[in-house]
């Protein structure tokens, strides 16, 4: 008799814990990467708006982990511009802008296959000042100036999945930088700062180890 009781004690005591551990499991350990094309949008009254054609460019981002649906991500952004106004950029041919953010995005299930991920986040901004070198046989650029400052953003990806590894995936985002730079007091307002919308595409690589918990619990 006493045995049975304590049987029934300890699975009683299994269905609580288990109750627990549905409620209470929020963090998940999920490597995640994207790659992506950028089409960048400059706009304002500034360098990069002005005097720059900006052409489709390229970055890449890394999460580790996801929390209550809240993701922290790391990326990198590389984006090229040719000058198109040589009395605005003077001896400058080409422009490249590097950005270092993190960003903390959100995940919305829509349907199965398709989420929302809102987010927001800022980092470290550079701008590179490029000149052709025109010497004979010797066609490198060389950089002939670059600023640096920090930036927010904010914005949002829609992912849609094709397995359980691979997604494809479209967003947009608003890119505010502001630069320090040292020059004559009637040329800063027009180099310290840029504005800049992204359309981004690409392709998410990473397995939910959420889902594959929640369909255990539910079984």
């Amino acid at each position: 008799m006493r045995a049975l009781t304590f049987i029934i004690v300890l699975l009683g005591f299994q269905m609580v814990l288990s109750q627990e551990m549905k409620k209470e499991k929020a963090f998940f350990l999920e490597p995640l990467f994207r790659v992506y094309g950028i089409v960048p949008i400059s706009f304002g009254d500034n360098y990069l708006a002005k005097a720059n054609d900006a052409k489709i460019s390229a970055g890449v981002s890394m999460s580790m982990f996801e929390y209550h649906d809240f993701r922290l991500t790391a990326g990198f952004d590389h984006i090229y511009y040719d000058v198109n106004d040589v009395k605005l950029a003077g001896t400058v041919d080409h422009s490249r802008s590097n950005a270092v953010y993190g960003i903390v995005s959100y995940e919305i299930p829509v349907v199965k296959s398709l989420t929302l991920q809102p987010y927001l986040g800022g980092g470290w901004s550079e701008i590179n000042f490029m000149r052709q070198d025109n010497i004979p046989l010797n066609s490198n650029n060389s950089s002939v100036d670059h600023q640096q400052g920090g930036h927010f953003r904010i914005g949002f990806y829609t992912d849609y999945r094709i397995d359980k590894i691979f997604s494809f995936f479209a967003g947009v985002n608003y890119v505010k930088s502001k630069y320090a730079i040292d020059t004559a007091p009637e040329f800063v307002s027009f180099f310290d700062h840029a504005q800049t919308v992204q359309v981004n595409f690409g392709i998410k690589v990473g397995y939910s180890k959420k889902e594959k918990y929640k369909e255990k619990m539910d079984n």
